[in-house]
């Protein structure tokens, strides 16, 4: 017996209340700058603009320390939930461009850092991470 995917793959939509676009890095040299005398990086491709959920994972921010610098941060980790056939891994990032219910996370850049597969998953689940320092 197989599931029903695509019905419950619809009935989901309606909860995905977030608006976000997915990034990956540009491939190739980029452009040469010649202020640096080196080459800029390519610019980042767009790999979906539409409909996701963003929530808190449930435990408390995590300091980190960085070597031996003293330098600190705060990695704040979120459960990122995107339409089923999104294709995304672990070197791209989530950029919310719309938030009703919380929109100070507008603009905040999401780095997706588990991205788990599943061959009968209603909806791509991934955990994404806030660095701020």
């Amino acid at each position: 017996m197989r599931p029903n995917l695509a019905l419950h793959r619809s009935r989901v939509a309606r909860f995905l209340t977030e608006t976000g676009q997915v990034w990956k890095p540009g491939e190739g040299e980029g452009t040469y700058n010649p202020n640096t005398g080196a080459y800029d990086p390519p610019p980042p491709v767009l790999v979906y603009d539409g409909a996701c959920l963003v929530r808190p994972q449930p435990r408390d921010v995590q300091v980190v320390q960085a070597g031996t610098t003293g330098y600190t941060y705060a990695l704040y980790r979120y459960d990122v939930t995107l339409p089923a056939e999104t294709t995304v891994d672990r070197t791209m990032w989530l950029t919310l461009t719309a938030c009703p219910y919380e929109p100070e996370l507008v603009g905040y850049r999401l780095n997706l850092v588990d991205v788990p597969l599943d061959a009968w998953g209603i909806v791509r689940r991934c955990v994404g991470e806030i660095v701020t320092g």
